[in-house]
C-alpha cells in the first residue's frame, strides 16, 4: 500500500495558486523551517514580533510548529518544544512520557497543523486550485477551526460543517473566518427558540363575521358594544387596569378572537421587527401556528422533532405580565346510563328512568368541587352536559387538578360513584370511560428553569411586571412539554376570552411583541 503523499503537479492549478499567493502576500514555510525555526528569515520573525496568535495574517503560517513561545502576541520561538514530561515516579513506567501542548499554535488550536498538512500539499502541487475549489472542514470543532483559519491565511474559500453543541465563542468566531457554514441542527451558538400560537378560536361562541372596533384612550366608563349590550367595569373591573389605552372590542354578537389571533399578530410583528433591526443579535427562531387548540387535539399532531427547537413559548396567555408554566392535569369522563322505558301508567317496579339516574349521579359528586366554587390550585369535576331520556342518558365530565396524585384520586372517585350506582341498580346500568387529555407541564419545566428565567428577564427589561400563576385550564404547551419541547405560556393582552365581552389592549400587545423580541435577544447570549 502506497502511503506517500501524491505530488503530481497540476500546472494550471499551481499557476493560479502562485498568482493568488502573490496578490495576498502569502509565503508558505518549508518543512525544514517548520522543523527548525532558526531557518526562518529574520524579516518574517520581525513581523511575527508584532502579530498575535489569532490575527488573520499569512505570516502566522510560520507559527505552525511546536516551538512557539508561550505568548498570546508577538512571541517567536524557543529551542525546547512545548511539552510537559511526566516522570517515571508518577507514570510508573520506565520510559519518558511527553505530553505536547498545542495552545501556542495560531488560534490556540493544535489542529491548525493537521489541517495545514492536508491543504498545503494540494496547494503547492496545484491539485487544489484556489480560484475555484473549496476546502471543506467537517469536524467536532478544533479541526474545523484550524482548517477555516488556514484557508483564510492561504486565500482559499472554505466550508465549515459544524457539529452539534459547539460553544458560542467558537461558533461566532467561525462565522467571521469561514467562507461558508453548513450548520448541523443544534450546532448554532444560540439555542433555537420557538414561538407558537393557535389559529382557531373558541367554539363557545361564534367567531364568524367578527366586527371589531377600537376604543381610543379608554376613559374608564361603560363601553356600548351594541344596543342593549354593554361592557361595564362594574361587571368587568379588569377594564379599569387599561384606562387610557386603546382597546379593541367586539360588537357584542361574537367573540373577538384575541384568543389566539392576538398571539399570532404579536409573533409575526416581533419577527418583522427583528428583520428590520439588524443590530439585535439572535439565533435561529421558529414559528408555529397550529389548529384545534380549543378542542385540545392540535398539539397531538405537532411534529416537535421537525420544529427543531430546544424550547418554545406559547403566546396564548391573558393580561399584561401573565406567565404560566403550571396547568391542570386533565381527563375526560364519558358516562352512559341504560334505563328501562315503560309506559308511565304502568311503570311501578318496572321503569328505570335514565334521566333521574343521571341527576342522582350528579348529586353524588362533591358540590364544593366544581369550577364555580374553586380557584387557584383547587381542582374540580365539571359536568359539561347531559343528553337524556327515560331509556338512555349520556353525561360528560371533565376532571382537573394541578396535583398529579389528587388528579389520579379524582379519576378513581368518579369510577367509585359509578360502581355504587351499579351496586344499587344492577351491573351494567351505568358505564364509564375515563381518558387522560394532558398533564401539568410543570413536571417538564422544573428541570429546565432557564426557560422561565429568560422570559422573566425579558419582561423586566421591557418594563412588564410578571404575574406568575397557574393556568386553570390547558394549553398546547402542556402537550408539547411532554413531547420533549419545554413550552411555558406568555401573555397576549386579551381579556374575557370566549365571549362577547372579550377585549385586548393595543399597548399590551406591543409589550407582548417587545417581550418576544427580547427573549430572542437573550436566548442568543444563553450559555448553560
Amino acid at each position: 500500500m502506497n502511503k506517500t503523499i501524491d505530488l503530481t503537479i497540476n500546472r494550471e492549478g499551481l499557476a493560479h495558486n502562485i498568482q493568488k499567493a502573490k496578490e495576498n502576500n502569502i509565503i508558505i514555510p518549508t518543512i525544514a523551517q517548520m522543523q527548525n525555526p532558526d531557518l526562518i528569515p529574520e524579516k518574517i520573525k520581525e513581523k511575527l514580533s508584532h502579530t498575535g496568535l489569532w490575527d488573520v495574517d499569512p505570516v502566522n503560517l510560520f507559527r505552525i510548529n511546536w516551538h512557539n513561545e508561550a505568548k498570546e502576541s508577538g512571541g517567536l520561538y524557543q529551542k525546547t518544544p512545548n511539552y510537559v514530561e511526566i516522570p517515571s515516579s508518577v507514570s510508573g513506567v520506565p520510559c519518558r512520557i511527553l505530553a505536547m501542548s498545542g495552545k501556542w499554535f495560531p488560534t490556540g488550536c493544535h489542529k491548525v497543523g493537521a489541517s495545514f498538512g492536508c491543504l498545503a500539499p494540494r496547494l503547492v502541487t496545484g491539485q487544489f486550485d484556489a480560484t475555484y475549489h473549496h476546502a471543506v472542514w467537517p469536524s467536532t470543532g478544533n479541526y474545523c477551526r484550524g482548517g477555516a483559519f488556514n484557508s483564510k491565511l492561504l486565500a482559499c474559500d472554505s466550508v465549515a460543517i459544524l457539529p452539534q453543541d459547539m460553544s458560542k465563542e467558537r461558533f461566532d468566531w467561525l462565522k467571521q473566518i469561514a467562507g461558508q457554514i453548513i450548520a448541523t441542527p443544534g450546532c448554532e451558538s444560540a439555542p433555537v427558540v420557538g414561538f407558537i400560537a393557535h389559529v382557531d378560536t373558541s367554539p363557545d361562541m361564534s367567531g364568524k363575521d367578527v366586527r371589531p372596533r377600537t376604543i381610543e384612550e379608554y376613559d374608564g366608563g361603560d363601553i356600548v358594544l351594541s344596543e342593549g349590550i354593554v361592557s361595564s367595569p362594574k361587571k368587568f373591573p379588569e377594564l379599569l387596569a387599561h384606562k387610557g389605552e386603546d382597546l379593541i372590542v367586539t360588537d357584542g354578537h361574537t367573540l373577538l378572537g384575541a384568543d389566539d389571533k392576538a398571539g399570532i399578530a404579536e409573533i409575526v410583528q416581533a419577527m418583522c421587527w427583528l428583520r428590520d433591526h439588524d443590530e439585535i443579535k439572535h439565533g435561529d427562531i421558529r414559528m408555529g401556528f397550529n389548529p384545534d387548540e380549543e378542542i385540545g387535539m392540535g398539539a397531538h399532531h405537532f411534529n416537535v422533532e421537525k420544529f427543531g427547537c430546544q424550547w418554545a413559548y406559547t403566546i396564548d396567555g391573558g393580561d399584561l405580565g401573565d406567565l404560566e408554566y403550571e396547568n391542570f392535569n386533565a381527563a375526560a369522563a364519558k358516562i352512559n346510563i341504560n334505563g328501562v322505558s315503560v309506559h308511565p301508567g304502568f311503570a311501578k317496579g318496572k321503569m328505570v328512568n335514565a334521566s333521574m339516574l343521571a341527576t342522582e349521579l350528579a348529586g353524588m359528586m362533591p358540590a364544593d368541587e366544581r369550577p364555580e366554587t374553586t380557584e387557584g390550585y383547587e381542582g374540580f369535576y365539571h359536568l359539561l352536559g347531559i343528553e337524556s331520556n327515560t331509556e338512555h342518558a349520556k353525561m360528560s365530565y371533565i376532571i382537573r387538578d394541578h396535583d398529579r396524585k389528587k388528579f389520579e384520586d379524582r379519576k378513581k372517585f368518579i369510577v367509585s360513584v359509578v360502581d355504587k350506582m351499579n351496586e344499587k341498580y344492577g351491573e351494567g346500568t351505568v358505564e364509564i370511560a375515563v381518558n387522560d387529555q394532558y398533564y401539568n407541564m410543570k413536571e417538564k419545566i422544573d428541570p429546565n428553569m432557564h426557560v422561565i428565567d429568560i422570559v422573566l428577564k425579558a419582561m423586566e427589561l421591557c418594563g412588564v411586571p410578571p404575574k406568575v400563576q397557574p393556568i386553570r385550564g390547558g394549553t398546547d404547551g402542556a402537550q408539547l412539554s411532554f413531547k420533549g419541547l419545554p413550552c411555558p405560556n406568555i401573555f397576549t393582552g386579551g381579556v374575557n376570552f370566549h365571549g362577547p365581552y372579550e377585549f385586548v389592549s393595543i399597548q399590551v400587545m406591543e409589550k407582548a411583541m417587545q417581550t418576544v423580541v427580547k427573549i430572542c435577544e437573550l436566548t442568543a447570549g444563553f450559555n448553560d
